[in-house]
């Protein structure tokens, strides 16, 4: 099992999302775009970054939209 595994076909609703004031928030969300800029800019597809970093490409694919 991979990190975020635990949260694959499970409906589930982000804290980010429900909290407008949440303190991480625009961190999170700036940290996403960042990840997929750099994933997108080298051609690297979510399931090759999933098997490279061990984080299963739903989790990866929720943290590129800031969820």
């Amino acid at each position: 099992m991979c990190v975020g595994e635990e949260f694959k076909g499970r409906k589930y609703v982000s804290m980010l999302r429900n909290e407008e004031n949440h303190p991480f928030k625009e961190d999170m969300i700036s940290f996403g775009r960042w990840v997929f800029e750099k994933r997108t800019e080298t051609g690297m597809t979510l399931d090759e970054l999933a098997e490279k970093t061990g984080i299963c490409k739903f989790y990866l694919a929720r943290l590129e939209k800031g969820e």
